[in-house]
């Protein structure tokens, strides 16, 4: 039921008796209005709690962990081995009074981020691309006309962020962090849907860290925008058969518990030379597309 409201008549009020009563009865109202409140407070934190989707719980994560980069870079600048001499934050400088003067100073945290990259020092290459990104987001809101990029300029910007933000992706997929190269990776394919580093980066995110048929549908998204790409073609053929791999393991052991039964053990039958030959072909194969793989990766982060 709902709270209890007091009704008082003159009998109620007429002695002193009628007076103990009265505040006994409110004492033990209030008590019990108390203990409602509490119940029904509690359940709306719980309810809350439960509202918390996987999303919400990412964005927090990836939240921390742009906290935890912005802290380390303010470090970085102490350091005269990471240090680059720029504010960590453009908002902050006095100087920036022209969006060349942000795309200029990108471009050369970028290269510092390469730098860093190429030497396996992943942690501070990220830092240094996501500074550079913070340069190039920064530059769209410069007001002044005096300091307005022109057309082919401002394209320029648009390809460079877009170029930041995949090797940042990159050094993330690295670390490893997967929700944030995942996060990367949706942000720039909402600007440009069709753009093929973004979705490879993004199937292999997937496809590395055990999500099979996304990786695939990705992949497969990549091969119906360019089918002559030779990555996405590899892509799909690795998930391809990983996803035949599982399923060839599943039915062998469903086979095996309905067939021979729980808690026996049975001798594997003996392979013919045609098996084993085909196996090692199949093993041959991947280890080409891995190190085709690999060799890809180790290309676009020259460029």
């Amino acid at each position: 039921g709902g709270f209890r409201r007091l009704n008082l008549g003159v009998t109620d009020i007429s002695s002193s008796a009628g007076w103990i009563k009265l505040c006994q009865r409110q004492k033990m109202l209030s008590i019990r209005n108390h203990e409602k409140v509490q119940e029904q407070m509690q359940d709306i934190k719980n309810q809350r709690k439960m509202e918390l989707s996987a999303a919400d719980q990412l964005r927090s994560s990836l939240l921390d962990f742009e906290r935890k980069d912005e802290a380390e870079t303010v470090v970085d600048e102490t350091n005269p081995l990471l240090r680059d001499g720029y504010e960590v934050f453009p908002a902050a400088s006095q100087d920036l009074a022209s969006e060349r003067m942000c795309l200029d100073i990108a471009v050369q945290l970028r290269q510092k981020g390469n730098e860093f990259y190429n030497q396996k020092n992943y942690e501070v290459a990220l830092r240094k691309y996501g500074k550079a990104r913070r340069y190039l987001m920064h530059s769209y809101f410069i007001t002044s006309q005096e300091g307005k990029l022109q057309c082919n300029d401002a394209d320029d910007r648009d390809r460079l962020l877009s170029t930041t933000e995949l090797n940042l992706a990159l050094a993330a997929f690295q670390i490893p962090r997967a929700g944030q190269c995942e996060d990367i990776c949706k942000t720039l394919l909402r600007r440009d849907p069709t753009n093929l580093k973004a979705l490879y980066r993004l199937g292999c995110c997937h496809r590395d860290f055990g999500d099979i048929e996304k990786a695939r549908a990705t992949f497969k998204k990549g091969c119906d925008i360019a089918g002559d790409d030779a990555a996405m073609r590899r892509g799909l053929r690795t998930c391809d058969d990983k996803i035949r791999k599982y399923r060839e393991a599943t039915n062998k052991l469903a086979s095996n518990m309905f067939g021979k039964g729980l808690g026996t053990f049975y001798p594997e039958p003996v392979k013919s030379e045609e098996e084993l030959a085909a196996e090692r072909d199949l093993e041959d194969q991947q280890k080409e597309w891995d190190d085709a793989d690999a060799k890809d990766k180790e290309l676009e982060t020259q460029k």
